[in-house]
């Protein structure tokens, strides 16, 4: 691989030979180019493209600092399964009004020093 695009004939490749392809974060970071002196292939894209989304799958794959409720949103649902929407969203609400960071961890220990 020496010049990758996400573009039109990259994503008929992939769906040529991957089932239920789509771009993902993987594959995005490579949209300024291939690092220097990083020999790729296309199979070495296809094998990471598949390792990046059982990451995702799993719940393992960080999400984009950027996307600070959807990361909130997946560790509220972690760790308080069977929650409504609303719980979150209240949650989401009350963390979102406070100084600090937006993420579930500092939900949680906020309640903590509140409840004590």
């Amino acid at each position: 691989v020496e010049n990758y695009n996400n573009d039109a004939a990259t994503r008929s490749f992939f769906e040529k030979h991957v089932e239920g392809f789509r771009f993902n974060e993987y594959l995005r970071s490579f949209a300024k180019g291939v690092p220097e002196g990083q020999n790729l292939t296309y199979g070495d894209l296809i094998e990471g493209w598949k390792k990046a989304e059982k990451e995702r799958s799993e719940g393992k794959q960080e999400i984009g600092k950027q996307f600070e409720y959807n990361q909130f949103t997946r560790d509220f649902f972690a760790a308080n399964p069977g929650s409504s929407r609303k719980e979150m969203m209240d949650a989401w609400r009350a963390i979102r009004n406070c100084e600090g960071p937006n993420t579930y961890k500092e939900f949680v220990r906020l309640n903590r020093a509140g409840g004590s």
